[in-house]
């Protein structure tokens, strides 16, 4: 036994004890590699990609019913969100979610079947329209603000045409 964890006490020493688990945002980032590889993005539509699923595994870290969740699956929901909200062709949605759940497992794995993926994006879009809602704390309003000025500075600027998830995305609109 004390051999054993001599060997784990190297081991952990020699990683610097870094040894957390995955973030769905790491998931994101290798998922998002992935799609890069099959399909040439300008670069401004990976960065809108990034920054809606980002925003979306961030608020998924606050939300209870992500808690039972696998990052891997909050990686895959937000993704496909964001791919349908900055505009991807359903054909092409269709080959680069068929990429995403190959590599993750998906198709293998009775914790990601498509009810569960579906229900998941949901949140995902539920817990967006919660942050936009006015009985968030003042921090979201604040952030609501600063979207609000970003989307005014887009009608007086046209050439600036990032926009928030919830500005973007289709369904949290109609949740």
């Amino acid at each position: 036994a004390a051999e054993v964890e001599a060997m784990e006490l190297q081991l952990l020493q020699a990683l610097s004890w870094r040894v957390n688990p995955p973030t769905a945002l790491a998931f994101v980032r290798h998922l998002l590699a992935l799609i890069q590889q099959t399909y040439s993005l300008e670069s401004y539509t990976v960065d809108t990609i990034y920054d809606l699923t980002k925003f979306q595994t961030e608020l998924s870290c606050s939300e209870y019913d992500f808690l039972s969740v696998p990052p891997s699956t909050v990686a895959y929901c937000a993704l496909r969100n964001a791919l349908e909200s900055v505009g991807i062709d359903d054909f092409a949605l269709s080959q680069m979610s068929h990429i995403m759940a190959q590599a993750i497992g998906i198709q293998n794995n009775s914790n990601h079947n498509e009810s569960n993926v579906e229900t998941v994006q949901q949140w995902l879009y539920a817990a967006i329209v919660n942050e936009s809602s006015p009985s968030r704390n003042a921090l979201s309003h604040t952030h609501r603000m600063a979207c609000g000025a970003v989307a005014s500075s887009k009608q007086q600027h046209p050439t600036l045409a990032r926009q928030t998830s919830h500005e973007v995305s289709p369904r949290s609109v109609s949740v």
